[in-house]
């Protein structure tokens, strides 16, 4: 029962430990002096091919929605600062204010300071200036768990709202890592806890984030409809059509299927086979990823369903990288060629930042790779049911649950094992992992030790068997590619 005059969110702060205290002051200047550094170190912005494509978008103010167009708008509103750096100052803006928040509610903790130095981390500076969607749709999701630190207000709540908006329609998949942090934030915002109204707020909230993404591209913003999800689909229907000796691909001939089942791209012979195949304009359409494929698709997987469960494995085992793999893609060298005359200069900052991220890596290269961040977010997770239910738990529960699910939101749509894809799930569990440490939880006694028991077995077990998915899901291509031919063979006999 709550205190008479008091909300649900009056004790929360109180059970969070939020006193007076605490030199704000230092805070606001480390959270400025932080964001320059990004600035210094990564300005205009880091830019890939897709980042270029986008800032094309933005600038010419046509869109389409093979990159999220409402990223594209915005920083066609950015464009008051120079060249591209509107949206690195927007992505820092985020990531600082996120960090300030969080240090703001555990201030009067020992070890709160710690909170300033996540965004040092190499495994999360590496992308910090990077203009992608991965990056604005984890920093986007970082300010929105903070926001359930603060007691709410008309503000928080249009805040939230604009915050939900822009990261699930940046990255389609972000509606997984979202939901648990709204139903939090929901939870914690309302004069009463009430598990079934927060659930109802956080699916509603969802909801009309993706009806209003709708309206937002393709009413208002005229985007073209490009069909990126044919890129996911070819790989699908590839593999089946390998492992069945039938081209499933309509108006793909077999033999260009074949020939591509084996080429590699991304350190991988299975996904990215579109580019493959274009190399053969005789067996493949010119249109392939413009035609409407989804019917062919869901045609086939009924068919043969434990093809596409086996292949879709494979694929997220790729994506996890093994402990045996290298890391793959952990760091993007500034800007790449273009035709917009944006450009760089390396500095005495970003060169350290490059050798920070190139030593860790070398040191500890499990840091930088899915599987690690997987395993160690499901351990803690399960462990957490152990601890005594304090709002800092809850916390800290509410972050490793949306990056457990941001990162199985890829088993059916691995594109590339590129680690930024995981950048949210590595934010999130790394300010889950500080959060515990700087509450110091302690072990509830009003369970009994068997229970203790079973949530440690079921820990171990879990982190054995992601720690050895890769061996178990692994697909070798060739040998796929040799049996059919071997089948095809003895049905010519």
């Amino acid at each position: 029962m709550l205190a008479p005059g008091r909300t649900w969110h009056d004790e929360y702060m109180k059970r969070t430990k939020h006193l007076p205290g605490g030199n704000t002051l230092l805070a606001v200047v480390m959270a400025a002096c932080g964001a320059t550094v990004g600035w210094i170190a990564f300005y205009p912005g880091f830019m890939s091919f897709d980042s270029l494509v986008q800032y094309k978008m933005a600038r010419w103010f046509v869109f389409n929605d093979w990159h999220p167009p409402i990223m594209s708008w915005l920083w066609s509103v950015l464009l008051v600062f120079p060249g591209p750096s509107g949206m690195l100052a927007f992505h820092l803006g985020l990531l600082w204010s996120a960090i300030f928040i969080w240090w703001k509610s555990y201030r009067d903790e020992r070890l709160s300071w710690l909170l300033f130095f996540i965004p040092f981390c190499p495994w999360i500076v590496n992308f910090q200036g990077v203009l992608w969607k991965d990056v604005g749709m984890a920093f986007s999701l970082f300010l929105l768990s903070s926001l359930s630190r603060l007691r709410p207000s008309t503000g928080k709540y249009a805040i939230a709202a604009a915050l939900v908006f822009y990261a699930i329609n940046v990255r389609h998949n972000a509606v997984f890592a979202a939901l648990p942090v709204i139903f939090f934030l929901a939870w914690t915002w309302l004069p009463r806890p009430n598990l079934r109204k927060a659930a109802l707020i956080a699916v509603a909230l969802v909801a009309l984030s993706i009806f209003g993404g709708n309206v937002l591209n393709y009413g208002l913003l005229n985007a073209e409809k490009a069909k990126p999800y044919n890129y996911i689909i070819i790989d699908d229907l590839g593999y089946i059509s390998v492992k069945n000796n039938e081209s499933f691909l309509p108006e793909v001939g077999l033999g260009a299927i074949r020939a591509c089942a084996t080429d590699e791209g991304g350190e991988t012979k299975l996904v990215g086979k579109v580019v493959c195949l274009y190399k053969f304009p005789d067996q493949v359409p010119t249109d392939l990823l413009q035609r409407d494929l989804t019917r062919a698709w869901l045609s086939t997987i009924s068919r043969h369903p434990f093809d596409y469960i086996e292949y879709r494995l494979a694929a997220f085992s790729y994506f996890l990288r093994t402990p045996d793999d290298e890391p793959y893609y952990i760091w993007h060298d500034g800007i790449d060629s273009n035709d917009l005359g944006v450009t760089r200069t390396s500095n005495i900052v970003s060169s350290g930042v490059n050798r920070l991220v190139d030593t860790s890596a070398r040191m500890a290269p499990f840091l930088f790779k899915p599987y690690w961040w997987l395993l160690v977010t499901t351990v803690a997770l399960i462990l957490s049911l152990a601890l005594t239910g304090t709002a800092a738990i809850r916390s800290a529960q509410m972050m490793l649950s949306s990056s457990f699910l941001y990162i199985m939101s890829f088993l059916p749509a691995v594109q590339m094992a590129d680690f930024r894809y995981v950048y949210w799930s590595v934010i999130a569990t790394s300010i889950a992992l500080l959060s515990l440490l700087i509450d110091r939880p302690t072990v509830r006694k009003d369970i009994p030790l068997s229970a203790h028991v079973c949530l440690l077995s079921l820990a171990l077990s879990c982190s054995v068997f992601i720690y050895g998915f890769g061996r178990l899901t692994g697909i070798d291509m060739d040998t796929v590619v040799e049996n059919a031919a071997q089948t095809d063979k003895r049905l010519d006999e």
